[in-house]
């Protein structure tokens, strides 16, 4: 328990302050039936909240270009799934114009083009699995007030990516793995790593109400194709989400998959507090 109130200190050091940070600390059963707290904290800044902070990007006519931080913490006690990714990632944004009241400006009614360029590192809350990760990928942005697509197509989001690294050997004696926390990846120790990946989520936000209780569904799916080893891994993540109000939320987690590094494909519940600032 202490290891995981470390970790979580530590995160909250490296975030700045105008950020998207969400923090969740559930009660889980995990694959071998154990009872587990689980804490998952993420930092990952909204496209939109990325104008206006004009100290932190390059703009150019028809693009803009960010160096900003992400971060993605999951972990909890007894065999739950652990993984930490942390990175430095560059955004490289394309749009098309328009011209408002005499002003050139990006025109939010078509599709801007993402495409992040990142290095970083994948590990566990053991530390024993350690990668070196550069990816670089296509996230296209629709979401936009502007556009006439249906609404449920700007709760979906989706990207494309390349990775390649190495994967560090990493003395294991006298640590014990066990349920979502075994290595089921088929990357070896001391061995580069080459992948392709792609995500698919959506988020519904207030989908209906019942008895003046606003209920929506989060969910996320994640894929890698493991392309030196032939192999395929997939992470599937759903959230039956209860709002307390705006930024506070009850959720009924479903997770299956642990995602990188261990690529465990163990099935974790729970339910617990999500928290978004």
């Amino acid at each position: 328990m202490k290891k995981i109130v470390l970790i979580l200190l530590l995160s909250l050091t490296v975030i700045f302050v105008k950020a998207q940070l969400q923090v969740t600390i559930a009660a889980s059963k995990t694959e071998l039936k154990d009872n587990a707290i689980t804490i998952g904290l993420t930092y990952l800044r909204s496209f939109d909240s990325l104008f206006g902070d004009q100290e932190h990007f390059i703009p150019g006519k028809k693009s803009f270009f960010l160096i900003t931080p992400e971060l993605d913490i999951q972990t909890g006690t007894a065999d739950a799934f652990s993984s930490i990714t942390a990175k430095a990632t560059g955004l490289i944004s394309t749009f098309k114009t328009t011209t408002v009241a005499g002003l050139t400006t990006p025109d939010f009614n078509k599709t801007f083009h993402v495409f992040p360029v990142s290095i970083g590192a994948e590990t566990n809350n053991l530390f024993n699995n350690i990668n070196g990760i550069f990816e670089v990928g296509w996230i296209p942005y629709y979401q936009s007030y502007g556009r006439s697509s249906p609404d449920w197509v700007k709760k979906t989001n989706f990207g494309i990516f390349l990775q390649a690294g190495y994967k560090f050997g990493i003395d294991s004696m006298g640590r014990t793995t066990i349920g979502g926390e075994i290595d089921k990846s088929e990357e070896r120790p001391d061995r580069g790593i080459l992948r392709a990946k792609g995500e698919f989520g959506i988020n519904t936000g207030e989908l209906l109400t019942i008895s003046g209780l606003k209920i929506g569904l989060v969910a996320n799916a994640e894929g890698w194709y493991d392309a030196l080893n032939s192999a395929v891994y997939h992470k599937l993540e759903g959230r039956a989400r209860f709002f307390l109000n705006a930024t506070q939320y009850v959720d009924l987690l479903f997770s299956k998959g642990s995602g990188a590094p261990l690529f465990n494909q163990a099935f974790q519940a729970g339910v617990g507090l999500t928290l978004s600032f």
